[in-house]
């Protein structure tokens, strides 16, 4: 009951921060009257373009909502734009099993915030839908058009491209600076996009925009782990209670290294992480004798949650499969299955960190039909990050 009560905690708190620690940030919104009003937009960090945004008029006042239909375009000082426009969209798959063997785009016209990436004379805009990414551009007060990328079966085994996209820069960013080679290489990839844009606008001396991070995110982490474990272990058998051993609980030491991934969006607020951990436990009750050791290898997800510029704070869940190795209850080899943990810690200045950790019990006899155990630990895990 408790381990339940444990984990539907932590469920709670992984949705109640997943929408409490996103702030409001200074920014405006565009009417359909052309006004522009000052205000503070939730900052979601959207990941796929949204079709509405939360706002408020003031710190203190209450939250409300704009959609599409409503705005012409909002953005967030210095760090977004969106703008709405009526665009065609060719929404064909590009993964290998959804492919077709039409060469040529098919359009759908719809309204679509399209975030902002460069402005200037040359502007480039991008739509992101789940794996769905799309780029547009537009020169001067031109409409809005989709540079053309597709991925197309040619017959049963071949894949082919339809570069289109490349013709279409050719002949709309015409500039001394901008060679054949220049477009030739390019790749539909947004950073590859946004550099051609910025050379173009600077070689016409237009007055730009630049909505791209001018930093690189941290996205990936290496860390060493170590820490406190306390563990106990039991064993039973159906034979008989007299065969049942209780060994106590035992103060050990664990060591481990974490390869953590934070996903470039949602603020940093989720990472998944690999973590492979040494641990071991010996004791002896009566006349039997455990020996454990094992890597315990976790495949788990965290949320952070923001405190300040320095500090935040973060829960994790992660799937265990542990790979016992020289072990041994008297003279009965353990073959260690997996398990469950959950964890909830502290980080400091993105280098140091605790973390509290708990797992649920593992059978470490699964192999024996006759006997049952439970192998109980939680920790504290005391973290560097190395880069």
């Amino acid at each position: 009951m408790q381990t339940k009560k444990f984990s539907l905690g932590l469920f709670f708190l992984f949705i109640f921060n997943s929408y409490s620690q996103i702030n409001f940030e200074k920014g405006y919104f565009i009417n359909n009257n052309g006004e522009k009003i000052d205000c503070l937009i939730k900052n979601l960090d959207w990941n796929s373009n949204p079709t509405s945004f939360d706002y408020k008029l003031t710190e203190n006042s209450e939250a409300l909502n704009n959609t599409i239909t409503n705005t012409q375009e909002f953005g967030i000082t210095n760090i977004s734009k969106y703008k709405r426009a009526i665009v065609k969209i060719d929404r064909s798959k590009d993964a290998t099993a959804e492919m077709n063997y039409n060469r040529y785009p098919v359009f759908t016209e719809e309204t679509l915030f399209l975030k902002t990436l460069i402005s200037g004379k040359a502007s480039l805009f991008s739509y992101v839908n789940g794996s769905l990414s799309r780029y547009f551009f537009a020169i001067d007060n031109s409409n809005i058009e989709q540079l053309v990328y597709k991925t197309y079966y040619q017959d049963n085994t071949n894949i082919q491209q339809n570069v289109q996209y490349k013709q279409q820069l050719l002949s709309s960013l015409i500039c001394d600076k901008i060679t054949m080679n220049d477009i030739e290489y390019l790749e539909y990839q947004k950073d590859k996009l946004a550099n051609l844009f910025l050379k173009y606008n600077n070689c016409t001396n237009s007055a730009v925009e630049d909505y791209e991070p001018k930093t690189k995110r941290d996205e990936f982490n290496i860390s060493i782990r170590p820490g406190i474990s306390a563990s106990s272990f039991s064993m039973s058998n159906n034979l008989g209670n007299y065969l049942s051993t209780n060994f106590g609980n035992k103060t050990t030491f664990r060591l481990g290294m974490e390869f953590e991934y934070i996903f470039p969006f949602n603020k940093n607020k989720w990472a998944l992480f690999v973590e492979p951990t040494y641990q071991y436990f010996k004791a002896m009750s009566l006349n039997n004798k455990i020996d454990y050791k094992t890597i315990d290898a976790a495949f788990g997800v965290r949320h952070y949650m923001f405190l300040n510029n320095k500090s935040k704070l973060f829960v994790n869940a992660a799937l265990v499969k542990s790979f016992g190795f020289n072990s041994k209850i008297n003279f009965i080899e353990i073959r260690a299955g997996g398990t469950l943990n959950f964890g909830f810690g502290y980080k400091y200045n993105n280098k140091y960190n605790i973390e509290y950790r708990y797992s649920l019990a593992q059978d470490l006899l699964i192999n024996y039909l006759d006997w049952r155990s439970g192998f109980n630990t939680s920790s504290l895990v005391f973290g560097y990050t190395l880069f």
